[in-house]
């Protein structure tokens, strides 16, 4: 769990692990609009990174780097 926007009015969750099978990392973060119960525009956010070598931290990166921005916007929004 990631948590809630100042205002309550998002709240955001991760899932995170490495592929069965390929060894890919991935990352998914929700954001989840609190008053109606969907999902924020251009959420949820994927990142799988298609490399074995490449790490769960550097999946969660980029994926909370994506996410940054939707976060700013709800913010502004709300």
């Amino acid at each position: 769990m990631l948590g809630f926007t100042g205002d309550g009015g998002a709240f955001a969750f991760e899932e995170y692990g490495v592929q069965d099978g390929s060894g890919f990392p991935y990352a998914n973060r929700y954001y989840i609009n609190t008053a109606d119960d969907s999902f924020l525009k251009g959420t949820p956010i994927r990142v799988r990174l298609d490399d074995e070598n490449a790490t769960l931290d550097a999946a969660r990166l980029a994926a909370r780097q994506k996410g940054e921005a939707i976060i700013k916007q709800a913010e502004l929004t709300a």
